[in-house]
């Protein structure tokens, strides 16, 4: 207690004897005085009432420095907080004087690992890099950060380069260098070829900066390193370019006596040798080891994951999952064993990423080890990880907010998925299985959907709703432009000023919608519920591929099968195969021959066994396709080779982007039925062939169904945009292209509509036609699905479509669309009116013409239902006939009343 008094005595002299900023500096400076006794100081001196402001800010900015400095995370971030908060109150006046308070607790927040916290915080100050504010360059660096941190390298990168282009004309040379090592490191991130040859080339221009301008020697052994880096991947491995780097590196760290960069650099060359020389590989890591300082032990999980993965390698599998478990309690502080039930471990963990790569490394080796032994304990203890390595990527994923960065990590959440797959098939577990099939599939569109539902029923201002809407045209209007102007660094600036604003927008709206940005498992159906909706007539069948192994799993009501697929290479280039015979009629009869052996090898496949060939006969039946699967028409498959007989004659087919999807994209409006349809024949902006037969096929529809028709001039995409939101059934027969250089787009007949156009409208249509060339086709993204136009028209609210898989015939799809119309009008269900259309020309043509080039292409998604059509009424006619039948008897009877007045006379 004397010691206290003696101290607070002390503090105060001090406080008397100097200036405010000398107190804090003595404090501060202390050797006398333990870190918690200078914090009680601090606290005590901040709470004194005769502080001025400018004083107050000043201690509070240094304390929260000081504390940062000393690791006092958790209270520096407090003192920011409240160092804002006054700022905010005395200094409203001086925008960069507030914005260094911003960046303060932004970066304190970034640096605990606070990513969110820390993204909101350093939004908030509208900021601009043109007005010599040096902080305004430090918040959209540390924000790149932060999006790195979570795994949005896209926004990483965005963020980067805005500051990088902002700082060309400059001499601030250290922070250019800087940003273009952290473009660098996110496009390697990313993978890919083309990412990691972009990430090179802005370490080229880093390392060019460096040299000019004598930068230190941290900064070039870290470009030095990650030149190193990008010769070390599947796309780009390069021993010998990737070697001299390192040894470039090993060097400069060799000469500054630096142990932990020796060991680190070490670690990256042994990992060079991973797949050519293992027992190199080994050494290096060991040699690594060696020269890891005391202080910085936690670097030797990368050491223990590079020799887990080698040893596993090796097939030394008790070497190898001892460092698996080393590595994982390095990051997460827990036992592998003990995760399912510590999650919290598992949410805390500073590097989820290299958390979810281990895992999966980690279930690979032990899959490797139950394929020796055949124990089912392995497989077990496999689901178990692979469970809590979905969390992990559930955790990452669902930070990312651009849509490439999601995807992104949907493509890495593949793997899991796929491997998932594997193990449940050898424990026969269908429920996990269909559960691990299903997050494979459209999960992006699924949540998007579910979303806007969430913001339909907050019923959320109309101002707030139009501001959404005006800022995505805006956005998309400007990133069109970009593309147009080859990335032009003025328009650059000004798409990402818009979308920082959108952005913000949506952060506010998403407030408003705390459970909506939730990943809901609801979404996800289970195996009970599809069975309870099938009925004895149906049936659900779902594959999962990957380049060495498949599944596929048949649901009927009763019961279901899990089944493998075999020699994935030789399906992969059978479908190819297929795609290529079925781009052209079929003119002589080998080319019918050929055809009908590949496509009957390929049902084979896709069959495997006659028991799954004989539920699929007859039976209406839901096809939800993977990879490239969702490129092949099933009903064109043959089903029997000694009668050349097609799958579509014993099977209808439809189509599901997931069974989830179609579970929750049941529900819609009640709306009168109406229908409208465009045919612009020619087409005066873009040289495109003109379609004969389109306004045939729109007016011989309205023959029989009322519906509204654009043809020619105006078919026009401003008509097409005000009609949409209108009506339930929308039918385009026009022209498309789903592999542009820039974006899938259906032509007008002025202008093209994009998809990204196509996101930014609204419909509630119950049917759209796409009577178009691919328009079910398009990019494959890997654990998402096909980016196609009909997944653009589902995505704004379309409960069921027709698509193309390919260039379509223009007069064989028009009498096979007009036929649909007259089967749905027959309350034929809508995969069933298509099928039966496609059979009825199958069945009135020969020879080539009837080729499934000409049938084939059309193809239904969504679910089995009939379709209430609008009715053609002819109550004019009526009138008419009954006038006339009336005029008729009237005209009788005054004849009749003439022969009897004369016979009496």
């Amino acid at each position: 207690m004397i010691k206290l008094v003696l101290f607070y005595f002390t503090l105060l002299s001090c406080f008397f004897a100097f200036s405010q900023k000398e107190t804090l500096k003595h404090i501060f400076s202390s050797k006398t005085t333990t870190k918690q006794e200078k914090i009680l100081a601090v606290d005590f001196l901040l709470s004194q009432p005769n502080l001025s402001k400018e004083h107050k800010t000043f201690n509070f900015t240094n304390y929260g420095k000081w504390l940062y400095k000393n690791k006092e995370y958790t209270k520096a971030i407090s003192i920011a907080q409240k160092d804002l908060k006054f700022s905010k109150k005395h200094f409203k006046d001086s925008i960069c004087f507030i914005k260094e308070k911003y960046f303060l607790l932004g970066y304190y927040l970034y640096k605990n690992n606070d990513c969110k916290y820390a993204i909101e915080i350093l939004k908030e100050p509208v900021v601009s890099l043109h007005n010599n504010c040096k902080y305004a360059i430090k918040i959209y660096s540390t924000l790149a950060k932060c999006y790195k941190k979570l795994g949005d390298y896209h926004k990483t990168i965005a963020y980067h380069q805005y500051v990088l282009n902002a700082l060309k004309q400059t001499k601030n040379h250290k922070s250019k260098v800087s940003n273009a090592i952290n473009i660098s490191q996110a496009y390697t991130a990313l993978g890919g070829k083309e990412n990691i040859e972009k990430g090179r080339s802005f370490l080229i221009y880093a390392d060019s900066l460096s040299k000019k301008n004598n930068l230190k020697y941290s900064t070039l052994l870290i470009i030095v390193t990650a030149l190193g880096e990008s010769y070390n991947f599947d796309e780009t491995l390069d021993i010998k370019k990737g070697s001299f780097y390192f040894d470039k590196a090993l060097e400069l760290a060799l000469k500054k006596k630096d142990s932990l960069k020796i060991s680190s650099t070490l670690s990256k060359k042994g990992n060079l040798y991973n797949t050519t020389n293992l027992n190199l590989a080994i050494y290096y890591q060991k040699e690594s080891i060696r020269f890891i300082p005391r202080e910085h032990k936690t670097s030797i999980l990368f050491n223990y994951g590079n020799l887990a993965y080698c040893y596993a390698q090796k097939k030394e599998f008790i070497i190898s999952n001892e460092y698996y478990i080393k590595t994982v309690k390095l990051l997460t502080g827990e036992d592998i064993h003990k995760l399912s039930v510590n999650k919290k471990a598992v949410y805390n963990c500073y590097d989820k990423e290299n958390l979810f790569i281990t895992l999966i490394d980690y279930t690979s080796s032990l899959y490797k080890q139950y394929s020796t032994k055949k124990d089912n304990k392995h497989l077990k203890n496999i689901l178990s990880i692979y469970f809590l390595a979905e969390e992990l990527i559930e955790l990452i994923r669902i930070n990312s907010s651009e849509l490439n960065s999601k995807l992104y990590w949907r493509k890495q959440a593949n793997k899991l998925y796929t491997n998932a797959v594997k193990s449940c098939f050898a424990l026969n577990d269908k429920e996990q299985a269909f559960y691990f099939m299903e997050k494979n599939k459209a999960l992006i569109l699924l949540e998007d959907l579910h979303y806007q539902k969430m913001k339909a029923q907050a019923n959320l201002p109309n101002e707030i709703i139009t501001q959404e809407k005006e800022l995505l045209t805006e956005v998309y209007v400007l990133k069109k432009r970009l593309n147009e102007k080859n990335n032009d660094s003025g328009i650059q600036n000004v798409f990402f000023k818009k979308k920082l604003e959108l952005e913000k927008l949506q952060d506010s709206i998403g407030k408003l919608l705390p459970n909506a940005l939730k990943l809901k498992t609801s979404l996800i159906a289970t195996l009970k519920q599809a069975q309870k909706n099938c009925k004895a007539d149906e049936a659900v069948l779902e594959y999962i591929i990957h380049d060495n192994f498949g599944y596929g799993l048949l649901i009927e009501k009763e019961k279901s099968c899990l089944f493998e697929l075999k020699s994935m290479k030789d399906l992969k280039n059978n479908i190819s195969q297929i795609r290529g015979k079925l781009s052209k009629p079929f003119y002589t009869k080998k080319d019918f021959n050929d055809y009908n052996s590949l496509a009957f090898k390929t049902y084979q496949q896709l069959f495997p066994t006659k028991e799954i060939q004989a539920i699929i006969k007859n039976k209406k039946t839901i096809v939800i396709p993977d990879g490239y699967l969702s490129f092949l028409p099933f009903e064109a498959l043959v089903s029997n080779n000694k009668t050349n007989t097609f799958l579509i004659e014993s099977t209808e087919i439809s189509y599901g982007l997931s069974y989830s999807f179609l579970h929750n994209n049941l529900k819609k409006e009640r709306k009168e039925p109406s229908m409208v349809a465009f045919a612009p024949e020619c087409f005066e902006n873009y040289q495109l062939a003109t379609l004969t037969n389109s306004i045939h096929e729109v007016t011989a529809i309205n023959n029989s169904i009322t519906s509204l028709i654009f043809i020619n001039k105006k078919a026009s995409k401003a008509n097409f945009i005000k009609e949409l939101p209108k009506h339930s059934i929308i039918h385009l027969a026009t022209h498309a292209d789903a592999y542009d250089s820039i974006t899938p787009w259906i032509a007008f007949q002025d202008k093209k509509l994009l998809l990204e156009e196509l996101y930014l409208t609204k419909n509630n249509a119950d049917l759209v036609v796409l009577s178009a060339c691919k328009t079910n086709d398009g990019k494959l993204a890997e654990g998402e699905g096909v980016m196609s136009l009909s997944r653009g028209f589902f995505q704004t609210g379309t409960k069921s479509i027709v698509a193309s898989l390919w260039n379509v015939d223009d007069k064989a799809t028009a009498n096979i669309i007009i036929d649909f119309y007259k089967n749905l009008k027959k309350q034929q269900t809508k995969p069933e009116a298509l099928r039966n259309a496609k059979l009825t020309y199958f069945k009135n043509n020969s020879l080539s013409e009837s080729s499934p080039y000409y049938w084939a292409p059309l193809v239904y998604l969504g679910k089995r239902n009939t379709i209430e059509l609008p009715q053609k009424y002819y109550l004019g006619y009526y009138i008419i006939s009954l006038g006339i039948l009336l005029l008729g008897i009237f005209y009788f009877l005054f004849k009749k009343k003439v022969r009897i007045f004369s016979f009496l006379n």
